[in-house]
């Protein structure tokens, strides 16, 4: 009998971690030259990921050429070498969100950041008031890496295509 974990196991893992986790890094690549940016997040029922972001920022301009990300949310508390590692990697889709989309991102945002309407409102970005866009990534795979759970084989995958119910 395999000791393998179970899909449906390794989702439970990487929710949690989505959930426990607040700041992650998006890794963008223009012209063969990557680039990574850190960004505070939300997500919604689905495990896509927003984020706000200056529209002038290098990250914003590349994913709207390029909308291929990549990126990675590591679990702190983080003490030093030969500390059980636990982070969940991610590929995905980028987009920048439409103005008429702008209002459930900014809810979904706002759920997590409340404190976000002191930096940004959706009529802001609704009126083109202000440089702060809200960014969407669609996860198309997840690696989670967990010394923790799994300690004799910490890298596990979860394909995540077409799990989008909207």
């Amino acid at each position: 009998m395999s000791n393998k974990p179970t899909p449906q196991k390794i989702e439970e893992i990487v929710k949690s971690f989505i959930n426990e986790g607040k700041l992650m890094q998006v890794i963008t690549c223009q012209n063969n030259q990557p680039w990574v940016a850190n960004v505070w997040y939300s997500f919604d029922e689905n495990l896509n990921f927003y984020f706000i972001s200056r529209n002038s920022r290098r990250h914003s301009q590349e994913l709207r050429k390029q909308s291929k990300v990549a990126g990675n949310i590591a679990l702190p508390p983080f003490e030093g070498l030969g500390q059980k590692a636990r982070a969940v990697a991610f590929e995905g889709i980028a987009e920048e969100v439409g103005m008429m989309a702008s209002k459930e991102a900014f809810n979904i945002y706002r759920k997590r950041w409340p404190q976000a309407i002191h930096h940004i409102t959706d009529k802001d970005i609704l009126k083109n008031l202000t440089k702060v866009r809200f960014y969407k990534i669609t996860p198309t795979l997840f690696v989670l890496f967990d010394e923790v759970s799994f300690p004799d084989d910490a890298r596990q995958e979860l394909s995540w295509g077409n799990k989008d119910k909207k």
